[in-house]
C-alpha cells in the first residue's frame, strides 16, 4: 500500500519543510506518487492549505471544511473528488502561476504516458488509487474532526487488532497520525511515531 505511506510522509514533511526545501519530484507530484487527477496541486499549494487547516481546524474558515463539515453524504462525495476540489478552489482564489502550470502539464503527461503503456490495467489501478485515497480522506478529515455531533480535533479509538493490522497494511505512521490526531494538532512538528509517547504530556499540559 504505497499510496497511504506516500501521503502520510508528505504530510509529515508539510510541518517541517517549505517547498524550497523539497526535491523537485516531490514538489511537483505532491500528495501522490502517481497523479490522482489532471487537476492536482503541487507541494507548495498543499503546504499552504494544510497549515491553514491547522490554524482553523474544522471551522468554516478551514480550507478543508468542504470534506469535514455538513451533510455526511456530501462530505463522502467531496472526499472522493478532493484532488479536483482543492485544485479548483485554490485556482479560483489564487490563479495559476508559472510553476503550478508547468507542474500540471508534467502530471498530465505522466498520466497520458502511463495510460498509453498500461491501457486498461492502468485505468483499473488508477481507479483503485482513487478509492483508497477517498477512503483515507474520510478517515483523516471527517472522522477525526467530527465526533458525537461536534466539530473539533479528536483522537480515534480503535480495537488493538485493527491498530496492529492497520500498521502492517498501511504502515504504523498512518495509524499513529490518525488515532492520535488531537495530539498532532496540538504539536504538529512531533513525528507521528512519537505521538503516543507524547500524549500524556501534551494533553495534560496546562500550556496546551
Amino acid at each position: 500500500m504505497t499510496l497511504p505511506r506516500w501521503v502520510i510522509n508528505v504530510h509529515e514533511l508539510l510541518h517541517i519543510k517549505s517547498s524550497k526545501e523539497i526535491n523537485q519530484i516531490i514538489r511537483c507530484l505532491g500528495i501522490s506518487p502517481i497523479p490522482l487527477s489532471i487537476f492536482t496541486l503541487s507541494y507548495q499549494q498543499i503546504h499552504e492549505i494544510h497549515l491553514a487547516h491547522h490554524r482553523h481546524s474544522a471551522t468554516e474558515s478551514d480550507p478543508d471544511a468542504y470534506h469535514i463539515r455538513g451533510n455526511l453524504f456530501l462530505v463522502i462525495l467531496n472526499a472522493f473528488i478532493t484532488p479536483e476540489q482543492s485544485s479548483i478552489r485554490w485556482i479560483k482564489v489564487n490563479g495559476i502561476n508559472f510553476q503550478l502550470g508547468i507542474d500540471l502539464l508534467i502530471k498530465l503527461l505522466i498520466l497520458i504516458v502511463l495510460a498509453f503503456l498500461g491501457g486498461q490495467r492502468f485505468l483499473w489501478f488508477w481507479l483503485f488509487l482513487r478509492i483508497v485515497y477517498g477512503l483515507g480522506d474520510i478517515v483523516f478529515f471527517r472522522l477525526v474532526h467530527h465526533q458525537k455531533g461536534e466539530y473539533g480535533t479528536f483522537a480515534m479509538k480503535i480495537p488493538n487488532i485493527i491498530e496492529t493490522w492497520g500498521g502492517i497494511i498501511f504502515g504504523s505512521t498512518v495509524i499513529q497520525a490518525t488515532i492520535h490526531h488531537d495530539v498532532h494538532h496540538k504539536h504538529p512538528r512531533i513525528a507521528a511515531h512519537n505521538l503516543a509517547k507524547a500524549r500524556s504530556y501534551v494533553i495534560s499540559s496546562p500550556n496546551n
